[in-house]
């Protein structure tokens, strides 16, 4: 039972310090000791207010807490996050190629310091100047 509150206690005061973190990093707090306070008359309140006892605190945990933050929070927001990078990567991809077509269709040819006569794609030991 010990280990339980011990366990309990550690898991409440990581997901504190990622709060604190987290919101002097958005607002960009110079001492995020500073948001201490603040945090944690927060989070008195609301374990006040939410739930006044056990058994209505097991009913929220069972009904209201799957709709409100499982399916969004395992679900939605992970599916949104990765539609967003692979959206973004098929951009990026498209320009990249973009600049590399119209790099090998301009007039002006690219060649290396040394006189090497190579082109900028293969001469990785010399600056790349335009003649």
């Amino acid at each position: 039972m010990i280990a339980l509150v011990i366990v309990g206690f550690v898991k409440i005061n990581v997901f504190f310090y990622a709060v604190i973190v987290g919101l002097s990093t958005l607002c960009k707090v110079k001492r995020p000791s500073a948001l201490t306070y603040p945090v944690g008359t927060v989070i008195l309140f609301f374990s006040w207010t939410i739930a006044s006892n056990v058994q209505e605190h097991l009913k929220e945990g069972l009904t209201i807490m799957p709709v409100l933050l499982f399916i969004p929070f395992h679900l939605v927001i992970p599916f949104t996050l990765l539609c967003i990078a692979f959206i973004k990567h098929r951009i990026k991809n498209k320009r990249a190629a973009a600049i590399l077509m119209a790099a090998a269709r301009s007039s002006a040819i690219r060649y290396c310091k040394c006189s090497c006569s190579r082109s900028f794609f293969t001469c990785s030991s010399c600056e790349i100047v335009t003649s």
